[in-house]
Parts: structure tokens; sequence; C-alpha cells
């Protein structure tokens, strides 16, 4: 399942971007526990091991279990401020 690997970094890379484009610096991946266990296994199967997850795409990743089988990438300091430092993607699908 490559392939959804690959979806998923593209997604994160590609909201990332967009927040950089839209001034903020975004710096962690907030990822419900089913979408962070999707991933993980996908990562695991691809580069084999039992490895947790601690970065994606360069930014740092965090379990809320309430998102299920979403993610959020956002900048951690301006997120409290400004809704727009927040980005939602659909992890698992």
């Amino acid at each position: 399942m490559r392939g959804e690997l690959i979806r998923v970094l593209s997604e994160i890379e590609e909201k990332a971007s967009e927040l950089k484009l839209d001034g903020y610096k975004p710096d962690v991946v907030i990822m419900g526990r089913e979408a962070y266990e999707f991933v993980k296994t996908q990562a695991n199967e691809e580069f084999g091991g039992d490895e947790e997850l601690l970065e994606l795409s360069g930014l740092k990743v965090r379990i809320v279990d309430e998102l299920g089988g979403d993610a959020l990438i956002m900048d951690s300091q301006a997120a409290g401020f400004e809704a727009r430092a927040i980005r939602r993607i659909k992890v698992v699908r």
C-alpha cells in the first residue's frame, strides 16, 4: 500500500506549504488514533521494523484520539489566535 503512504505524506506537505504561503510556520501534525495507526502501519510495511512515528515531513506528530481518521497540520504558535493556522486532512478513507 505504498500509494496510501505517499498520498498521506503528499497531503501533509501540501497543507504545510499552504500554511507557509499564508505566512505561518507549520510545526506539528495532530493525528487521531486511527489515522496514526494507519500511517504507522503503512510506514512500517514500507521501511520495515515496528517504530513509533515521531515526525512526518519534518513536523512533530502528536495524537488526539477524538480526531479519529483525520489529522491537523498547524502552526502551534498561531493556532490559538487564528483558525486559519490549521488545515485538516482525511487520512483514513
